[in-house]
């Protein structure tokens, strides 16, 4: 029993391959797009820049100390 090439052509309008390289794409834009923005979160949010700047001012010093 063979099926017609137009109901198939119908059903699967695509090649299967196309389709899950379309969406392999789709996936891999989605996930680059969430690394940069959380890379470059902290460049363009004032709140975490202002935490930066004042702890490197205010924050305990990692050189060495002649207390003892």
């Amino acid at each position: 029993m063979t099926v017609p090439t137009s109901i198939v052509s119908s059903i699967v309008p695509f090649d299967p391959v196309i389709g899950f390289t379309i969406v392999a794409g789709v996936m891999l834009t989605v996930f680059v797009a969430t690394m940069v923005v959380l890379a470059l979160a902290p460049v363009v949010s004032n709140s975490w820049t202002d935490r930066v700047v004042s702890s490197a001012q205010g924050g305990p010093s990692i050189e060495p100390t002649d207390a003892d």
